[in-house]
């Protein structure tokens, strides 16, 4: 009897060890953000979204999906009339998993539309350039990979290898009550 619970401890224990001993990740997902779209001599618009699975801004034109560490600008409509100088600025970009700030944002063009980003520890804007100098196909334009540094401070999650070595320590606590009992 105590064979068969010193073989479930022991299989508990090692897929405790392999199934939750991953590293925490940080990510975007689940961080309230702003949105700000400005364009020259206009009033600028302001949204909020929670970032998740799908398409956090739909601004009938164009969509806006934040991921865990990237953002990417899709063209909805190729023949909607677009205005040159938009700039879109995405603000408060807070990490979960890990405090964070990003260090370098790398715009990647999937159209030749001249555009530019700038970017601070919790904020990238991209300055759209002007989108009637090129013929436009419906899909993605633009995607930024954020570049990111995370501390080790106050921020962390704690990392699930020790709830890994909890396990094993409560394996070997099993194995060491069972070998007691069986030596008495």
């Amino acid at each position: 009897m105590y064979r068969n619970i010193r073989r479930t401890l022991f299989a508990m224990a090692g897929l405790a060890a392999l199934g939750i001993a991953a590293p925490a990740n940080a990510t975007l997902i689940g961080d309230d953000i702003d949105l700000t779209v400005s364009l020259e001599g206009a009033s600028d618009k302001m949204f909020a979204a929670t970032v998740g699975n799908g398409i956090e801004f739909d601004l009938g034109d164009i969509t806006i999906d934040v991921g865990a560490s990237r953002i990417d600008f899709a063209i909805v409509d190729p023949d909607a009339a677009f205005a040159a100088g938009v700039t879109y600025a995405l603000t408060d970009l807070d990490w979960f998993g890990m405090a964070g700030e990003i260090t370098d944002a790398v715009l990647i063009m999937f159209q030749e539309v001249d555009s530019q980003i700038e970017f601070t520890a919790d904020s990238v804007t991209l300055e759209r350039g002007d989108f009637s100098l090129v013929e436009l196909e419906a899909g993605l334009f633009a995607s930024i990979e954020l570049v990111t540094q995370h501390s080790g401070g106050g921020g962390d999650v704690p990392g699930p290898g020790a709830l890994a070595l909890f396990a094993v320590g409560l394996a070997g606590l099993g194995l060491a009550t069972g070998r007691g009992r069986s030596a008495a």
